[in-house]
């Protein structure tokens, strides 16, 4: 499953950061599960490729605010897309 979301990420249209940022966060996910919903998410609908590496900028981003604000910005969000 991480070879074949990987061949996805190499062979799709985002930067080299964004490629290097998932790469490395499926090298940390632990649960297979977790990595096989982001591919269904991928072949289910190539836009949710860009969607979900927005969501996944952001989180990195937020983890660095000291007080929190960014990181409830990024789960109300979710929570609004998610319904």
């Amino acid at each position: 499953m991480q070879e074949k979301l990987q061949s996805i990420i190499e062979k799709s249209s985002l930067t080299e950061s964004q490629k290097r940022l998932w790469l490395n966060f499926i090298q940390i996910t632990p649960d297979p599960e977790s990595l096989k919903d982001i591919l269904d998410a991928f072949e289910s609908d190539p836009k949710n490729l860009e969607l979900l590496t927005d969501n996944l900028e952001k989180k990195a981003k937020a983890l660095s605010d000291p007080d929190d604000k960014k990181w409830k910005a990024v789960v109300e969000e979710e929570k609004k897309i998610l319904g």
